[in-house]
C-alpha cells in the first residue's frame, strides 16, 4: 500500500513540476497549480483562485479598443474639417490629406477589430482552461480514498494525467496566441508610426503651399513693379529715339548731301493709312415710297448699264431707309455714275457722301485742359504748321478722350481736316499748354471691350459676359489665371476666323483680322 502511495505522490509531483508556469498576456497571469495535504498518500490538486474579472473603466482592454476607436475617428473629423476650412490650399493637396487620413482611420478600426477579436478568443481559451480545471478538481474531490480504493484511484489518476496533458496543450495554444498578440502589436505600432510620418508629411506639404501662396503674392508684386519700370524706361527710350532722329534731320540739312525725307515718327497706324486709297460713294433712293431697297439696286442696274456704257462700280450695298450706297474707286467714275443716274432713272435721288475726316491722337494731356482749351492751343500754338492752310481747310474737333495709366493725364482724339492729318502726323509733335505732346494717326476701327468683335463698342454690344482679351475666357483680363503665371496669349478673334496664328491678344495693333477691319474702316476715311 505503501509503495502504491509512493507512486501516486510521485505522479502528482511530476504533474506539479510539469504544469508550474505562468503566462502573462494582456495583463492577465495564470496562477501555478497548489498542492494540498493528501489523504492516503494521494496527492490532490486544490481548485484555483478564480481569475478577476478586468475593472470596468477606461482600463480594461475593450473600453482602452472603444477608446482608441472614438478617439481616432475624431481626431479624423477634426482633421477634416480643418482641411475643407482652409482656403489657400489647392483642392488637389486637400484632397490627398484627406485620403491619406482616411485611410490612417481605416487602419486604427481594422486594427481595434482585429485587437478585440483576438482578445475576445483569449478570453474564451482562459475560461475553458478554468473550466477544465475545476472539472478536474471536482473529479479528485468527489474520489474516495482508502485502502480499499486504490485501483479506482490508480484510474483516475491516470485519467487526471491524460486530462493534464491535454490542458499543457490548450495552455501551448494559449502561448502562442498570446506570442501571436504580441507580434500584431507591433505591427500595429509599425503601421501607425507609418501613418504618423504620412500625416506630417502632409503637414509639411500643407505649409509649404501656405509659403508658396506668401511666395507667389510677393512675386507678384515684384513684378507688376518691374512692369511699371519698364514702361517707364519705354517711354524715355521713345523720347530718346524722337531726339536722335532730329539730330539726324538737322545734320542732313547742313550737310551739302542730298538731304532724304526721313518719318521722323513711323507708326503701323501711319504707315497702314498712306497707302489706303479712299473710296468714293453717293447715296441712291427712289421717290417712289413703295420701293424697296432691292427694287432701287435694280433701278440702278438698269440705269446704269455697266456691261454696256463700261462704268466701273466697285461695290453696292444697301442702307436703312430703302436707301443705296453706290460706290467707286475715284471721285471722276462717281460723278460719271451719278451722272448716268440721273439721265436716266428720273425717279431715283442722288445724294453725294461725304468721307469722314482722319483721326489723330495727342498723348499725355493733362487733364486740366478743357476740350475748348485743347482746340485753342492746337491753333494759335502750333501756327508754323498751319500757316500755309486756307482758313476754310483747318477743322479740329475733340472726339473723345482715352484713360492713361498717370491719373493727371488722359490721352485725347481729335478729328480734323485732311490737310492737319497730314501737318500733325509728319510733325509727331505738338504744343498744348505747357506740353509738347505726342501726336500719332489714330485708327477710325471701333472695338467692343466685351466681346473682343469689331464695328461696335461696349454701349451696344449684345454679349452679356465679358471676355478676356489674353485667353479668350469669360472673365477679365485682371482675373485671368493664364495671364498671371505668363503663359502665351490666345486671340479670340483669329480662333473664330481659323486663323494660322492666334498667339498673340485680342488688341494687338499687329493681328491680322484687326488689319483686315482697320482697312474696312479707313476706307471711308479721307486722307488727302
Amino acid at each position: 500500500m505503501s509503495s502504491k502511495n509512493t507512486k501516486i505522490d510521485a505522479a502528482a509531483g511530476t504533474a506539479k513540476t510539469t504544469t508550474k508556469f505562468s503566462v502573462q498576456s494582456a495583463g492577465v497571469l495564470a496562477p501555478p497549480r497548489r498542492r494540498v495535504p493528501s489523504t492516503g498518500g494521494v496527492s490532490l490538486v486544490k481548485s484555483p483562485r478564480p481569475i478577476a474579472d478586468p475593472p470596468s473603466g477606461s482600463g480594461t482592454p475593450a473600453a482602452i479598443g472603444g477608446n482608441l476607436q472614438m478617439k481616432a475617428n475624431g481626431l479624423y473629423l477634426e482633421a477634416k474639417s480643418l482641411m475643407e476650412q482652409s482656403g489657400n490650399i489647392k483642392t488637389t493637396i486637400k484632397e490627398g490629406v484627406i485620403k491619406k487620413m482616411t485611410e490612417i482611420n481605416n487602419i486604427v478600426l481594422s486594427l481595434a477589430e482585429s485587437r478585440d477579436s483576438l482578445q475576445s478568443s483569449l478570453e474564451r481559451s482562459r475560461l475553458s482552461h478554468a473550466e477544465a480545471l475545476l472539472k478536474l478538481e471536482r473529479e479528485h474531490s468527489e474520489t474516495p480514498v482508502g485502502p480499499l480504493h486504490t485501483a479506482t484511484a490508480t484510474t483516475n489518476l491516470a485519467e487526471h494525467s491524460r486530462l493534464m496533458e491535454e490542458l499543457m496543450r490548450r495552455l501551448e495554444q494559449h502561448e502562442r496566441a498570446v506570442q501571436e498578440c504580441g507580434e500584431r502589436t507591433e505591427s500595429l505600432k509599425k503601421r501607425l508610426g507609418e501613418a504618423n510620418t504620412t500625416l506630417r508629411v502632409s503637414t509639411q506639404m500643407v505649409a509649404k503651399e501656405s509659403n508658396l501662396d506668401e511666395d507667389k503674392t510677393s512675386l507678384m508684386k515684384s513684378l507688376n513693379e518691374q512692369r511699371e519700370l519698364l514702361v517707364e524706361s519705354n517711354s524715355q527710350i521713345t523720347t530718346l529715339h524722337t531726339k536722335i532722329d532730329k539730330l539726324t534731320v538737322t545734320a542732313s540739312a547742313t550737310s551739302e548731301i542730298a538731304p532724304k525725307k526721313i518719318d521722323a515718327r513711323a507708326t503701323y497706324a501711319s504707315i497702314a493709312a498712306k497707302p489706303i486709297t479712299p473710296v468714293f460713294s453717293v447715296i441712291v433712293s427712289s421717290e417712289t415710297e413703295q420701293d424697296t431697297s432691292n427694287d432701287v439696286i435694280t433701278k440702278i442696274r438698269s440705269a446704269v448699264d455697266a456691261k454696256a456704257s463700261g462704268l466701273k462700280v466697285d461695290r453696292i450695298r444697301k442702307a436703312r431707309d430703302q436707301k443705296v450706297i453706290v460706290s467707286c474707286g475715284n471721285r471722276d467714275e462717281v460723278n460719271k455714275v451719278s451722272d448716268k443716274i440721273r439721265a436716266t432713272a428720273s425717279r431715283l435721288r442722288v445724294e453725294p457722301m461725304l468721307n469722314k475726316d482722319p483721326l489723330v491722337i495727342l498723348k499725355d494731356v493733362l487733364t486740366v485742359n478743357t476740350d475748348e482749351d485743347i482746340k485753342t492751343a492746337l491753333k494759335n500754338q502750333n501756327k508754323h504748321l498751319f500757316e500755309e492752310l486756307p482758313v476754310d481747310h483747318y477743322r479740329a474737333e475733340v472726339k473723345y478722350r482715352r484713360r492713361a495709366r498717370n491719373q493727371y493725364v488722359n490721352h485725347v482724339v481729335l478729328q480734323v481736316s485732311p490737310q492737319v492729318w497730314q501737318k500733325l502726323v509728319q510733325a509727331g509733335r505738338a504744343h498744348i499748354d505747357l506740353q509738347r505732346v505726342v501726336v500719332t494717326d489714330q485708327s477710325p476701327l471701333v472695338q467692343c471691350s466685351r466681346c473682343l468683335g469689331y464695328g461696335h463698342g461696349r454701349k451696344y454690344c449684345k454679349e452679356t459676359q465679358d471676355l478676356c482679351s489674353h485667353c479668350a475666357e469669360p472673365h477679365l483680363k485682371v482675373d485671368c489665371p493664364s495671364w498671371t503665371v505668363g503663359d502665351p496669349p490666345t486671340c479670340k478673334n483669329c480662333v473664330h476666323s481659323k486663323a494660322d496664328r492666334t498667339d498673340h491678344n485680342a488688341f494687338d495693333v499687329n493681328c491680322p483680322i484687326r488689319k483686315k477691319w482697320d482697312e474696312i474702316a479707313r476706307s471711308s476715311v479721307a486722307y488727302c
